[in-house]
């Protein structure tokens, strides 16, 4: 039980994840402070998102 405690509330303790981010409305690059690049393109009410990990060099989309 205090090890099911102790996972709660490490779960509920996170670092807070910060962007740069530079461009418009409707179009935004953003790098994180781990290095992580992300790319969001808005078109009406739909939204695209692109990104890579740059510890793996994983993209996403």
């Amino acid at each position: 039980m205090k090890t099911l405690i102790a996972a709660l509330t490490l779960s509920l303790i996170a670092a807070p994840a910060f962007a740069l981010c530079m461009g418009s409305d409707t179009l935004q690059s953003c790098t994180d402070t781990s290095g992580n690049s992300y790319t969001t393109t808005r078109m009406g009410n739909t939204t695209f998102m692109q990104g890579s990990n740059a510890e793996t060099g994983s993209t996403w989309s």
